[in-house]
Order: C-alpha cells, then structure tokens, then sequence
C-alpha cells in the first residue's frame, strides 16, 4: 500500500504526544508488514489554524541529523497555543517528535518557526505539524513522509549470554582487552555478562574497576582488533552516579600505540560524572596541541545518566566532514572540519572504542556498575564518508 493510500485513510488525525496514550480508531493499512496506527479515536474542535508548510526530507540516512520547518496562520483571528511542534511516529506507534516545541501566539498573518535537530532509526515515519490547545493536540493536515536508510552495520555486540560470561562472549575472536591503567586497579574481569542481555561494568572495593578497549597492547603490540573511520557509533547504556565514578563510551585512535596522545585522537561519545547525573560531557581530542572541542550538555528531556539512554556519534571524516554529537536522537553538539582547522587530520584515521568504569579517589560507595545494553557501529554508504 502506498503513502497516498496511507494518506487519504489518516487525513483526520489528533496527536496524542509528549507522552499521552492514543487509541487506534479503526484497522490501518499497512507498510512493509506493520500496522500504520491512527493516532486518535476522537474528534475535535477546529483548531482555526491552517497548515501552509511542513518542510521535512523524504529520505535521510541512518544517524542523519535533520530538522523540520513549518508554516502556519489564523483563519481569522489570533490563535494562543499552549505548544506547537513536529510530531513523528513510527508504525509501531513510537514517538520520535522533534526537539523545540514552544507555546506561541498564531496570527492571521503567519507564523513559522524551525525545529531542533535529531537522529531516527533506520525505518518509515509519518511527521505531522502539531498544536496544543486546551491540553488537546491536533493534527494539522496533510502530512509527510520520511524514510530512513539503514547504512551498513559493521559492528554489532548485544551482550547476550550467560552471567558472568566476559566481554568477548559471543564473538568469533577476541575484541575487548584491557587498556591501560595508571596504576594495577583495572581488569577485564570486572566487565560481565549480567545474564539478562547487558555488559556489566563493576567497579569494586580497593577500588579496582573495569577499563576496555580494543586496542590489544600485552598480546598484539597495541594493534587494534576492529576499528573503523568515520560512520555512526551508538551504545545504550544505564550508568552508575557517584562524585568520584566516571563511566564513558568512546573512541581512540586506532594507531594510539605508535602515535602520541592527542595527535592520535580521541572522541568522547559520553562520559557522565557523578557531579551532575543530568550533564553528558562529550568531547574531541586530536592535534597538538590538544583540540580538546566540547562541553558538559543537559541530558535531553530532563533525564540522567541513571537511566537508559543511546549515546551516539555521526562522524563523517572528509575534509568538509563533521563530528555530530546525540543523545536519545537529539543533536547536542556539532564541530565542523573547518572549525577543527589543522587537528582534524586526527580525525581522518581510523578510531577503535573503549568502554569504561574509572574511579578517582575518593573512591565512592562501592560495588557500583554501568551497564551497556548493546553497541552498534555502522558506515556510510559506500562513498559518503570520503566526499569532500
């Protein structure tokens, strides 16, 4: 069934977003085998708003960052609305709307306004302009469509096993080792498989804790198992608050053995601190001297490092490329290669990953432990990552 088809079903359609249920109103057609929910059952009151624009892509490619702009005015006279936004569902009904919802004043002559930007997953969408009237949503018609492409996924780890199994259970050859620590209070016995479908990061009394990466620098002479330049990097992880715990994902440069820090490079996809549970730091290290691009963001949605989130990185390495930083989809952070200026030659190397539970003293209430709920990497479509 095509998206016309799909259109003229769900042309009266009221949001239920920013977390209310909706119910589905009557059977839906369907796209690639799944269900196209229609988000309400009731009707209600013209809003008195015309829809003149929605501007979104059609397509995008997985860990994209794209906005949406929109259009709209009064029938007659001004229209208060207590928020208006671009909403966006999968067809499983899932919310994906776009950051910047706002309350705004709607008058006869027009208003427009532009979203903050976000990622999606790979998939299909229907995206909507959409205001909050007395604690109602309505959908403003006609909608639009987005695809999202998957790119190709070159590393994928979901940690699923046994408990206690370590962190390579699973793969064809060994990937995770020890990195380094400045003193013996680091082992990979301390990342497990909790048995429930997550990597266990543990950091234990005297301390001693867990620091990964895929650099193998006892049996290999630091040569990395996988790396990869530029692409998509995302893990979901649930980390641990303490003042003196430093739980992070990140990325360092492949050849790190045989190129001094920072010159080699490095990328802070998430580090979150026990100071503020709800800051993010996410940062660029490369050049000398150090870049040392970024800064500690809010945790989008008022959320905190205790809780679920997907950390992720777009990185597309050419010389016109950029660093995109996210959280749960939404962009926090961009550096541009011209803004890197001569440092992001350490960016257009391959990079391997490191997981880790750090410990400063004063060591904190322990056992404490981060979990990683599963890692995935992927690349550009062949020739996107080198254009420019």
């Amino acid at each position: 069934m095509n998206r016309r088809t799909i259109s003229a079903v769900t042309t009266a359609i009221v949001l239920a977003v920013a977390g209310t249920t909706a119910a589905v109103a009557a059977p839906t057609p369907a796209i690639a085998g799944r269900g196209w929910p229609v988000w309400s059952a009731a009707a209600v009151a013209d809003a008195g708003l015309v829809l003149d624009q929605l501007g979104v892509p059609a397509t995008a490619e997985s860990g994209q960052a794209i906005g949406a702009t929109v259009r709209l005015h009064a029938k007659s006279e001004a229209v208060d609305v207590e928020s208006v936004t671009v909403a966006v569902r999968d067809s499983e009904g899932g919310h994906f709307d776009f950051p910047g919802a706002r309350p705004a004043t709607i008058p006869p002559g027009g208003y427009a306004f532009a979203t903050g930007q976000r990622t999606f997953p790979p998939g299909d969408y229907q995206v909507v302009a959409a205001v909050r009237i007395a604690g109602r949503w309505t959908a403003l018609t006609p909608p639009k469509y987005l695809t999202v492409r998957t790119n190709p996924l070159t590393f994928r780890q979901e940690f699923s096993g046994p408990p206690e199994a370590g962190p390579n259970y699973g793969l064809s050859t060994a990937m995770w080792f020890d990195d380094p620590c400045t003193d013996a209070r680091c082992s990979i016995d301390q990342a497990k498989l909790d048995g429930l479908g997550h990597l266990a990061l543990t950091a234990s009394p005297g301390p001693v804790s867990a620091k990964l990466s895929m650099l193998d620098r006892s049996g290999n002479d630091g040569a990395a198992a996988w790396s990869q330049q530029g692409g998509y990097f995302s893990a979901r992880m649930k980390l641990p608050a303490d003042q003196a715990l430093r739980p992070a994902f990140r990325t360092i440069g492949a050849d790190a053995a045989s190129v001094a820090w920072p010159e080699s490079g490095g990328i802070d996809i998430a580090e979150v601190t026990g100071r503020r549970s709800g800051l993010v730091r996410q940062f660029a290290h490369g050049g000398s001297p150090d870049l040392a691009y970024g800064r500690a963001h809010e945790i989008p949605g008022n959320g905190t490092g205790t809780d679920w989130h997907v950390y992720a990185l777009d990185w597309k390495p050419g010389a016109n490329g950029h660093l995109r930083w996210s959280v749960d989809g939404v962009v926090t952070q961009e550096l541009l290669a011209a803004e890197a200026g001569a440092a992001w030659a350490s960016f257009r190397r391959p990079h391997t990953l490191a997981l880790e539970l750090a410990v400063d003293d004063p060591a904190p209430r322990l056992p404490a432990t981060a979990l990683v709920d599963w890692i995935r990497i992927y690349r550009y479509p062949i020739g996107l990552g080198s254009i420019g």
